[in-house]
């Protein structure tokens, strides 16, 4: 799956386990992305999207999402969220992503801000 960023597209690849991948949970998975982490369209090479059902075969609610995330030129971190169903758990993995996304270019902008002065 291709979401269009604000520049370029974001490759986005999924596997679930335990969790049926319908249209619905496309549809989410894309929108989730999309509105959280467009605007970085830039910074991310890509997603991977991993969803599982948390209590495995025996019944009862709670599902893992997972993203890793490749960043473009170099980096990679993994956010992850549980929640009582798989589209709470893929909307709150992505807001996951962005904040880490956010916090750490932050960091990487102030540190450069930071040489600037010294220099």
């Amino acid at each position: 799956m291709l979401l269009q960023g604000a520049r370029r597209p974001i490759p986005v690849a999924f596997k679930t386990r335990r969790v049926r991948l319908d249209e619905t949970l496309r549809r989410t998975i894309g929108a989730s992305i999309q509105s959280e982490l467009g605007r970085f369209c830039r910074r991310v090479r890509h997603v991977f999207v991993w969803i599982e059902d948390a209590n495995g075969p025996r019944d009862g609610s709670g599902v893992r999402c997972r993203f890793n995330l490749a960043l473009h030129p170099r980096g990679r971190f993994v956010v992850a969220a549980e929640e009582a169903n798989e589209h709470l758990a893929v909307v709150k993995c992505a807001a996951r992503a962005r904040e880490r996304l956010d916090r750490s270019l932050k960091r990487a902008r102030s540190a450069k801000r930071r040489t600037r002065a010294i220099h």
